[in-house]
């Protein structure tokens, strides 16, 4: 079966623009005839299997591509099935062992976790004890200067208001 395509209905369609820049300097440039007709062997060759798959599901084929498609599809189905089942398997695999590296580094760090922990508490503890401290030293040493300026300006305000 020979399906073939346009550089025009690879346009249409939305090619991607790297992708299809790919395929024109492969075809010779912007000299090749858009209109001229492009096996799908050609781009398989020179852009990849990824690219002839999405022509094939893509508007860009001009001819026989339901039959192409089921072609492909019949023909790919055994491997698809192939990956997913192992797919599965190794995903599965995956997920133990790093369920078991996690277990491993949890209990791994828990003991410098909980020692981050009290070293932690007792820094907080002693920050708060000297800010105490601090805020107390400070209003000690202004609120005489605070209840001095508080009678300043009620003595100002008697003296501009009588």
């Amino acid at each position: 079966m020979k399906l073939t395509t346009t550089l025009n209905r690879l346009r249409a369609a939305g090619a991607c623009e790297t992708r299809y820049a790919h395929l024109l300097r492969a075809l010779g440039g912007t000299s090749f005839d858009h209109d001229a007709p492009i096996n799908l062997l050609t781009i398989l060759e020179h852009n990849g299997v990824d690219d002839v798959e999405w022509t094939l599901e893509s508007t860009a084929c001009l001819e026989a591509k339901a039959t192409a498609k089921k072609a492909y599809r019949e023909a790919t189905a055994p491997a698809k099935k192939a990956y997913q089942e192992t797919m599965v398997t190794a995903w599965k695999a995956y997920r133990e062992a790093k369920a078991t590296a996690l277990k491993a580094y949890q209990e791994a760090t828990a003991p410098a976790w909980k020692a981050y922990g009290e070293a932690k508490a007792t820094a907080l503890k002693a920050y708060e004890e000297a800010k105490a401290t601090a805020l107390k030293a400070y209003e000690e040493a202004t609120t005489p200067a605070w209840k001095a300026y508080g009678e300043a300006k009620a003595t100002a305000l008697k003296i501009i208001l009588s």
